[in-house]
């Protein structure tokens, strides 16, 4: 409908829900999310044991909570490195799946990348089931700041470098 109307490439559309693994990105991407929303995942990572008790303020392991009682069993410094490494390892699966594809980065996704099973052993393309209404071929014109330098102190051939777990005393 935003294309329809010629506003497309004035709004940006964030994603969000569910969305934990590379994958999960290069989908919401390529039906045109311009960002997405990760906090279940990053949740997880720092170690949400899912009690439900977000909203009572007494989170069991010490996330969702404002109480020094429960606020003991979180140890920042070993959760930052899960968090961390957990985001560097989606960008990382991210990167794999924009090279398989041959695109460089996740703006130039569109539906024409993906594929859905409309029948078993039937699949069409998602440009075909659901075409742009405008004829258009999906692309995005995203205002992206500098590219940062392969630095192979940050980066290696899979993306960013994980973060080594310090040992605790």
């Amino acid at each position: 409908i935003f294309r329809q109307y010629g506003v497309r490439d004035e709004i940006t559309l964030i994603a969000s829900g569910q969305i934990a693994k590379g994958s999960d990105v290069a989908i919401a991407m390529g039906l045109g999310a311009d960002l997405v929303n990760i906090g279940r995942g990053n949740m997880i990572a720092e170690g949400c044991i899912m009690a439900k008790k977000c909203h009572t303020n007494t989170c069991p392991v010490g996330i969702a909570t404002q109480d020094p009682r429960f606020r003991r069993g979180l140890d920042p410094m070993d959760k930052y490195v899960r968090v961390a490494n957990y985001n560097r390892v989606l960008q990382r699966e991210l990167l794999a799946i924009l090279k398989s594809i041959g695109v460089s980065n996740p703006w130039m996704l569109t539906r024409h990348h993906m594929s859905v099973v409309m029948d078993p052993m039937v699949e069409k393309n998602m440009a075909e089931v659901h075409p742009y209404p405008d004829g258009d071929d999906g692309t995005r014109n995203p205002i992206l700041g500098e590219v940062p330098t392969n630095d192979r102190e940050i980066y290696d051939r899979f993306g960013p470098k994980l973060t080594k777990m310090a040992k605790t005393p």
